[in-house]
């Protein structure tokens, strides 16, 4: 056809002039479909059974998962093609397209080899898979955890929401709805259900109940379909709160009115006056439960006016080794004058207040406090105190 000088074959045509004439792409699938869930966004690999949606697996964006999961979709690659390269074709990403451009290389007769490029389009359909399906259908969960705080704030149910994304604690969860006092969390499998309470009960002080629900059962096989419930209760306890505790750890501290300090799996709690600290275990806190008298919200802003140091008290170690009740290495013992910031230019009224804050203190400065003096708590616990409050 162009007159140039080649090796004789049975077509007496060069490989340019032959690749006009044979296409050697011819029975290979130009357009292809693949099937994404429009969920989670993974992509389906094989398709299941009747009734299913099948297999499906996390493929990002041109990655080699998906360019090998593409290559799958193609027909007629077989063993008579021979694939040189594979590349992807940037579009958009809301355009339900995915492009690859192949290079193949084939035997069109003897002694005639041909390559050549071509693109093959991916049209990308929208099939929820089995996980997320269940999300939109309330009668397939099978266990689900309430988690419940009944305080006015939730700082340590905000702190337990960050543990969780931490640590991925929810991500067997099929659904999770926010309610009232707390969330509820979904879950496909009661032993995933199970596991996630313990986790719980490992960051926070928690006492939970369960229960059983049979929705449906079959003699002749001797089966049943059982909901699990575990109901979660988180203690009402947060960092910074004031409480009043029982008798035997006030004798520990010093005093029935002590500070949160923290919540973790235990609630450490401080004596303002004396500085010692003392941990309550998880399950010594729900024998005998008790909630807080004021929050951090309810704080008032003062102002230092001087700061004396007194000795640092003597260190108490309890006879048993549960009971903690030690000084903090940070806490000095000091005696502070302050004044309320909204008394400035009002009045001259000031307050000696004993603190454990003496090594951050200085004159100047501004902290936040209870005031005590113009509280009304209105709570039961405060009967049982035979001392007076501080000012």
């Amino acid at each position: 056809m162009c007159g140039v000088s080649i090796e004789s074959n049975l077509a007496n045509m060069c490989a340019p002039c032959l690749s006009t004439e044979v296409d050697i792409t011819d029975g290979i699938s130009k357009e292809c479909s693949l099937v994404q869930c429009n969920g989670c966004l993974r992509f389906q690999r094989s398709t299941g059974a009747k009734g299913t949606s099948g297999i499906y697996a996390e493929c990002p964006l041109e990655s080699l998962d998906l360019m090998a999961l593409c290559l799958k979709k193609i027909h007629g690659l077989n063993k008579d093609v021979k694939l040189i390269d594979a590349s992807f074709i940037w579009t958009e990403p809301h355009s339900k397209r995915i492009k690859l451009k192949l290079t193949i290389r084939k035997e069109a007769m003897r002694n005639a080899i041909l390559q050549k490029s071509f693109i093959v389009t991916f049209i990308v359909e929208n099939l929820k898979c089995t996980d997320c399906s269940k999300q939109y259908n309330n009668s397939t969960w099978k266990a689900v955890v309430q988690i419940r705080q009944k305080v006015h704030h939730k700082r340590t149910f905000f702190h337990l929401e960050q543990i969780i994304l931490k640590h991925g604690a929810h991500t067997r969860a099929i659904g999770m709805t926010a309610e009232k006092d707390g969330m509820d969390f979904f879950f496909n499998e009661k032993n995933s259900a199970e596991r996630f309470a313990q986790f719980l009960s490992q960051h926070v002080p928690t006492r939970s109940k369960s229960a059983r629900k049979l929705i449906s059962s079959d003699n002749h096989n001797n089966t049943a379909n059982v909901k699990l419930t575990v109901h979660v209760e988180l203690a009402p306890i947060c960092k910074d709160d004031l409480v009043i505790v029982d008798k035997r750890l006030a004798q520990l501290c010093g005093s029935n009115l002590v500070l949160v300090t923290r919540v973790t799996t235990q609630v450490h709690i401080l004596d303002p006056l004396t500085g010692r600290r003392a941990e309550i275990p998880s399950d010594r806190y729900w024998k005998t439960p008790f909630e807080a008298l004021d929050s951090a919200s309810s704080m008032v802003d003062y102002v230092v006016l001087n700061v004396e140091l007194v000795d640092e008290p003597r260190r108490h170690r309890p006879s048993t080794a549960s009971d903690v009740a030690l000084v903090g290495p940070d806490d000095v013992m000091a005696v502070v004058e302050v004044a309320r910031v909204s008394d400035l230019g009002v009045n001259d009224m000031t307050f000696s207040v004993m603190t454990h804050l003496g090594r951050f203190l200085s004159a100047g400065d501004f902290v936040k406090g209870y005031d005590l003096g113009r509280c009304n708590f209105g709570s039961q616990q405060l009967y049982h105190l035979q001392a007076d409050l501080p000012d």
